[in-house]
């Protein structure tokens, strides 16, 4: 029988979180589901110690200690999956148990991807920078209004690339979405890869808006964003998620090389996220590439990473003569970019305040030791809610 959905991970030497989470997964009634862990650790005897002994066909473990990249184990993870639909998690994520069902109803409307809003845990000892101490581990919730609406993937990737790709937004994913696979394996036929560029979430969505035809987006949660201490969004929330490229191990090894001439030239969020874009955008000509915004995005760099001032600067100068015109004329642009930036910061630590102290709309669930507390939490609540893909379309 072939599953339904598959439920990748992709994953390197971090047992405390993977473990949980094959037990929140394992604990899935649905037995046309298939989990698939690609393991690149370099000693997997945590691992051998704690689950040798499942035996559960649904759970298919890949032990690789051979160094690779990151890009090089999702795309292994991705292979190896034989479900109709495709869902890709972080070893520190979440999925509710409503997740094939999910994939049942895109099956039946003939979708071939679907995104959602994701709650997010934070798990013990993650630090944000606005408060200090570190979190005992807690959820962050936002009651859904049960909305399930088809987009147009096109328009989504204009939206992106308005702000410089510094925001993935609802562009369709494998990575905390679903795709069909076959949808997949079309992309791997015209990129060679799932993930044509050095962040894989980035790369990956940007990619599917080749290809993805029919596309939807619900409100209603279904993977559930996990940030622990050393994963990158906790790094993020203590803002130390910023280094050289050719320092960054999990980059494939031509990244910094082939680094594009108008993103700055140091690893960060917003511009790894932009230099996957740009290398995603190269196979779809040079009309797509005109609408990113490299405005935006130094203006993002400006007010996030002042640090690196001359690697910004650098890449300002660049933008100017790709542009035939003198810096100065492109300042007033990277200004104003500069304000709306600052503007939506503001209404970020906002929300940040709202969820710690449980303000309007915004929950927070707190002493949630790991990703199976969490889920506990998202199945009590909501798990007798209506779904919005029980609904006649």
């Amino acid at each position: 029988m072939m599953p339904i959905l598959s439920v990748v991970i992709p994953t390197q030497n971090r047992y405390e979180s993977l473990l949980p989470l094959l037990r929140v997964l394992l604990a899935f009634p649905r037995q046309d589901l298939e989990i698939v862990v690609a393991d690149n650790s370099g000693d997997n005897a945590p691992y051998r110690a704690a689950m040798g002994g499942v035996e559960d066909p649904r759970f298919h473990y890949h032990h690789d200690p051979a160094p690779m990249s990151l890009i090089a184990n999702c795309d292994r993870s991705v292979v190896l999956a034989r479900g109709e639909f495709v869902c890709m998690l972080g070893d520190d994520d979440g999925l509710a148990a409503w997740a094939p069902e999910v994939a049942d109803w895109l099956k039946a409307a003939g979708g071939d991807a679907l995104t959602a809003s994701r709650p997010m845990y934070r798990w013990p000892g993650v630090q944000v920078r606005l408060f200090g101490a570190g979190d005992r581990g807690a959820a962050f919730l936002t009651d859904p209004r049960g909305r399930l609406r088809r987009l147009d993937p096109g328009r989504e990737l204009d939206r992106v690339l308005r702000v410089g790709a510094t925001d993935m937004r609802r562009l369709p994913r494998v990575y905390h979405g679903l795709v069909r696979r076959t949808t997949l394996d079309t992309l791997r036929d015209r990129y060679g890869t799932c993930f044509p560029g050095p962040s894989p979430d980035m790369a990956n969505a940007v990619a599917l808006c080749t290809v993805v035809q029919a596309f939807w987006w619900t409100d209603f949660p279904v993977v559930i964003t996990g940030n622990m201490p050393r994963s990158g969004g906790g790094r993020g929330a203590r803002r130390d998620h910023v280094g050289t490229v050719a320092a960054q191990p999990h980059l494939p090894p031509e990244t910094a090389a082939e680094w594009s001439p108008g993103v700055p030239m140091f690893w960060s969020g917003p511009t790894i996220w932009a230099e996957a874009t740009l290398k995603a955008l190269a196979a779809m000509g040079p009309q797509r590439r005109s609408r990113f915004s490299f405005v935006y995005l130094l203006g993002v760099c400006r007010v996030f990473h002042g640090a690196h001032r001359a690697d910004i600067v650098a890449a300002e100068r660049r933008v100017a003569e790709s542009r035939r015109v003198p810096r100065v004329l492109l300042m007033p642009a990277i200004l104003w970019a500069m304000a709306r930036v600052t503007a939506a910061r503001a209404l970020s630590l906002a929300r940040t305040v709202a969820w710690r102290f449980g303000l309007g709309p915004f929950r927070r669930v707190d002493g949630l030791a790991t990703i199976e507390d969490c889920m506990a939490v998202i199945h009590a609540r909501y798990a007798r809610w209506p779904k919005p893909w029980e609904r006649p379309l």
